[in-house]
């Protein structure tokens, strides 16, 4: 009898269906291979150094022209939006700015000591003993 009610158990240890959670092969990113590999770190001619520096002037100006100017691409409702943000963080920053830390402390005591205390209220019962 206690045979047959263990009889629909699967024994042995527990077979996981991905096997991949426990394989150590990572992949590996490719390495680039610079522009300069297998020359010097000085040109051999004076020459050349200029010829290198027009051509990184070059790229340098195609890279400036090539930006976009973010704004290019806002409607008009978006750019007033920008500018209205832009204002209320000025104007934001400028009220904090203005007032010291001590000022702040001040301010904060004072209005601590306008509240009223969680301790002073009196305690209302439905049995009325106040």
């Amino acid at each position: 009898m206690v045979a047959d009610s263990y009889s629909s158990v699967v024994g042995g240890k527990l077979s996981l269906k991905t096997k991949s959670l426990f394989k150590g092969n990572k992949k590996r990113k490719a390495k680039k291979a610079e522009d300069g590999a297998g020359q010097s770190s000085e040109p051999a001619a004076p020459a050349q150094a200029a010829a290198q520096e027009e051509q990184s002037e070059g790229k340098q100006k195609q890279q400036r022209e090539t930006e976009v100017d973010p704004d290019e691409f806002l409607t008009p409702a978006q750019k007033r939006y920008k500018q209205q943000k832009a204002s209320q963080d000025e104007k934001r920053i400028k009220a904090i700015v203005k007032m010291t830390h001590r000022d702040r402390i001040e301010e904060f005591n004072s209005t601590l000591a306008s509240m009223t205390e969680h301790n002073d209220i009196p305690r209302i019962s439905a049995a009325g003993n106040g």
